[in-house]
Parts: structure tokens; sequence; C-alpha cells
């Protein structure tokens, strides 16, 4: 089977439509989700949220195949920031799924002084578009399920896609309080 036939194959086209409708939910509640990705189940490859289009009306349409060197085998033009989400399953056997969110109170709240010892924060606020940010940003969360993003956002982890919502809202609900 080609990575073509395959990303057309009907566990790839669930798949791309659990991401499209998560990122719909992420966007509605508030979240501001800059991509959504998860590994193709027995395969080496990562279905994610293409370029642009961030709205509330994702489509299976704007996910692309990639495998973990972020070489393109299906679908559209990958974000600037996939070498997050690579860096992170290439270090993570155990994830499935990241997010990679701009949540407004978590990440002013985080970029404080805070109690929350389960969230590392990486410092270096800019876009990570290299495999060595990617890398650094993995190492950074080590075994932990999100990582702050100091002054730029979250990338958060887990083994479902409900999980990393969870985890997302979880964390804006925390800091919700600590903005007022």
């Amino acid at each position: 089977m080609t990575t073509s036939e395959l990303f057309a194959s009907q566990p790839a086209i669930a798949l791309r439509d659990r991401i499209a409708s998560g990122c719909n939910a992420m966007n509605e509640s508030g979240l501001r989700l800059s991509h959504l990705s998860a590994r193709l189940p027995e395969t080496p490859y990562v279905v994610v949220k293409t370029r642009g289009g961030g709205g509330g009306d994702v489509t299976r349409d704007q996910t692309c195949l990639v495998d973990l060197e972020g070489n393109v085998l299906a679908g559209g033009e990958p974000p600037l920031e996939l070498p997050l989400h690579l860096g992170i399953y290439r270090a993570r056997a155990d994830v499935t799924w990241v997010g990679h969110t701009h949540q407004p109170l978590a990440t002013a709240a985080l970029g404080k002084a805070h109690e929350r010892t389960d969230v590392p924060t990486y410092p270096h606020p800019e876009l990570v578009q290299t495999p060595e940010q990617g890398h650094a940003l993995a190492q950074t969360l080590g075994s932990a399920a999100m990582v702050h993003i100091l002054d730029h956002g979250m990338a958060v982890t887990g083994t479902s896609l409900d999980e990393v919502v969870a985890r997302a809202v979880e964390l804006e609900a925390w800091a919700k309080p600590l903005s007022s």
C-alpha cells in the first residue's frame, strides 16, 4: 500500500476526522489551538493538522501524513511547528496525541511564579521550527504530560484526544483564578 493509499484508508480517515473534530472542539472551548496531531496506529507515521485554517471549521482535508523525519507523504502543507510534534513523538513512545495551544490564561499564569511543578517551562518563546528545537522541547517535557513554552503557549500530550483536551481544559481552569 502506498502512503497515499494509506492516507485514504478507513483507519486514516477516521483519525483525520477525529483530529478535525478535536481541533474544532478545542477552538470552541477557547483554547486557541494551533495544531493537533496523532500517531497513525500500526505505522511509523503521524497525521497532523495542516498550516492555516485554524478557525472552528477544520475538516479532514486540512491534515497531512508525515514521517518522523518531517517528510510529507500525503496531504497538505504541515504546520511550521511540526518539529514540536515530531520531537515529542521521537522522544516518547507512550505519546500518541500532541496538541499545541496558545491558551491565554495558562500561558500568562505559567509565565509568573506558580506552584505547578507538573508543567515544566521550555525557556524559548520562538516558534519550534527545527529538529534541534523539537528535541530540546521534548527534553524539557521529559516524562510530564504538558510543557509550557515561555510567553508562547503549551504542548499537551496524551494517549487519546480526550486526554489531551481534558489536560488543556484543566490547565486553563486552574489558571482562571490567577488571572484576576
